[in-house]
């Protein structure tokens, strides 16, 4: 019955070797998981870190480019409704009528709508006429505004190409 006792003593350790040993290798294992994992996020967060440095010189580049280029435009803007008044003068107005089916016409285009299709005497008739000057004002203001827009078209589109310029070259 000895044996037996010495028989059950040496399973038993084997068993609790083979036990150690297994748990040893799933120690090990979690902690190069663990390791990996912690490699991986590190790398993720430099790169993160560089891809926000990244957008935001692109995006400072083309702030400052496009305030730059507004202020411009809106300077010029400024002059050009200064010369309204020189290159239409009083006597430019009285000796031209625009009717008021004109500024329908106008405010129509600009509004993005359709004109009334029949536009009437009476219709005329009913409305004060503008004066040439208020025309001219009222186009070189627009203008200026479509200018100012496509500025800022355009530093938007310089915006969306730096961006995907960036992401070719990651990608490459």
């Amino acid at each position: 019955m000895m044996w037996l006792t010495n028989k059950a003593v040496q399973v038993g350790a084997i068993v609790l070797i083979v036990l150690a040993v297994l748990w040893k290798t799933y120690s090990l294992g979690g902690d190069h998981v663990r390791a990996e994992w912690e490699e991986e996020r590190a790398r993720v967060a430099q790169a993160h870190a560089e891809e926000v440095q990244r957008l935001e010189k692109i995006n400072r580049r083309v702030e400052v480019r496009y305030m730059d280029r507004v202020r411009v435009v809106k300077e010029k803007g400024e002059v050009r409704v200064k010369y309204v008044p020189k290159y239409i003068t009083k006597e430019d107005d009285s000796k031209c009528d625009i009717s008021p089916s004109f500024v329908e016409l106008h405010d129509s285009a600009a509004e993005g709508r359709l004109p009334d299709p029949s536009p009437s005497a009476e219709f005329d008739a009913g409305v004060a006429a503008p004066k040439l000057s208020e025309v001219g004002q009222t186009v070189v203001t627009n203008y200026n505004k479509f200018h100012e827009m496509r500025t800022q078209c355009e530093a938007l589109q310089e915006w969306a190409s730096s961006l995907s310029r960036g992401r070719e070259r990651q990608v490459d």
